[in-house]
């Protein structure tokens, strides 16, 4: 799937524990554009199967940076309206240079119980900044550089998901 400044997502694997309790997400993102893009997950993401379960209830997550404050209102942690004690520093955004990848591991509990629905949907909000020049972004006061940070949702269509026997 094609994202904002030259990102692309795919699902690798997507697999749910023997208990049907238990989501596991595996996602590549990819760099395939000119700037170097910086990416923070905010916000609550979600799975939901086709016969309405939710898994909702992170237990893991590995390969991305993230923030937790106020999950309803996911521009807390980036700064937007306004950048507040609550927003998160810019170091701590995950880097991907052109021509590189990342791999996501989520590890989701259904909270509303076992499913065993065979298709999932997927989807995420993440925080993103894009760099053209490194050098020049290197003298920018952080407060110029904050006010470039954009939300943008990953949304994936429901795939079928493999259970754990």
């Amino acid at each position: 799937m094609k994202l904002s400044a030259g990102l692309e997502a795919d699902i690798l694997t997507l697999g749910r524990s023997a208990d049907h309790e238990f989501l596991t997400i595996s996602m590549k993102i990819s760099n395939t554009g000119k700037n170097t893009v910086y990416l923070m997950l905010v916000g609550k993401e979600a799975a939901a199967d086709n016969k309405g379960a939710v898994f909702d209830g992170r237990y893991t997550l590995s390969g991305l940076a993230q923030c937790d404050y106020n999950n309803s209102q996911p521009g807390g942690c980036v700064g937007i309206p306004r950048v507040t004690t609550d927003t998160q520093p810019l170091q701590a955004y995950t880097e991907i240079e052109p021509d590189r990848e990342i791999i996501v591991n989520f590890r989701l509990r259904s909270q509303s119980g076992p499913s065993d629905g065979p298709l999932i949907s997927f989807s995420a909000k993440v925080a993103y900044r894009a760099v053209s020049d490194p050098q020049r972004d290197a003298t920018l006061p952080e407060g110029e550089k904050q006010k470039q940070v954009r939300l943008m949702t990953l949304s994936f269509p429901p795939r079928t998901v493999y259970d754990a026997k």
